[in-house]
């Protein structure tokens, strides 16, 4: 058979065949709640009437019908080979139903088709200046994009051979920037660091040494976290 019920004390689950195909198949029910439990195919119900609206069946997930409940489901499918779809009915009106996701659902992965946990959020590095300073000049890094990242790291490791003072700066258009804040001082051969969450379109630093370097370079990382 094309539907199959099976009964259990709490009410009544139709195991149905999407590999023959159904219009307005007629399914005799009581369903104060009705759930989709299962459906990796396409298909659609229309409850006690015909002439009534058509419901996707990926979209239904749980229906509680109160005190009006549904006598009559109409079924209709295209033939798909070896797709399936259960579905749950209930004279209980007071029931919990929690299913995994259906087929059709949204889920969010990463680029590499990791699924997403907002608990461990997608991060980069980008390396925004590595130069050997040999002069007092400012130094203005390359310009980072925000993006759709919130939390912004900069490391600042300075491997130069004296101080090096480097102002954070961004914007709002990705042409006009301003100070973020102070500048931070980086001793020689040693790394500091600036964090912050703040709303800016992309991001640059700028840097200059206290005196002529003689030797090393400076490197600025840029650590972005959605």
């Amino acid at each position: 058979m094309a539907v199959t019920p099976t009964f259990f004390d709490f009410g009544e689950i139709l195991n149905i065949d999407l590999a023959t195909e159904h219009i307005d198949h007629p399914i005799e029910v009581v369903a104060v709640v009705l759930a989709v439990l299962f459906c990796d195919g396409s298909a659609s119900l229309k409850f006690n009437s015909k002439e009534g609206a058509s419901f996707n069946m990926l979209r239904i997930g749980t229906m509680n019908f109160g005190k009006h409940p549904v006598k009559r489901l109409y079924l209709s499918n295209a033939a798909q080979a070896g797709k399936t779809a259960q579905i749950l009915v209930t004279e209980l009106e007071d029931i919990t139903i929690q299913s995994a996701p259906i087929a059709g659902s949204a889920i969010l992965v990463t680029a590499a088709a990791v699924k997403y946990d907002a608990r461990q959020a997608d991060q980069d590095v980008t390396e925004i200046e590595n130069e050997a300073i040999r002069d007092t000049a400012a130094h203005t890094s390359d310009i980072i994009a925000a993006g759709a990242h919130r939390t912004f790291t900069f490391i600042f490791a300075n491997g130069c051979n004296e101080i090096v003072s480097i102002q954070l700066q961004g914007s709002h258009d990705g042409a006009t920037f301003i100070n973020i804040g102070d500048p931070t001082s980086v001793a020689a051969t040693s790394s500091e660091y600036q964090t912050l969450t703040e709303a800016w379109h992309s991001f640059r630093c700028v840097s200059t040494a206290a005196s002529s370097p003689a030797s090393g370079s400076l490197l600025i990382e840029a650590i972005r976290r959605s």
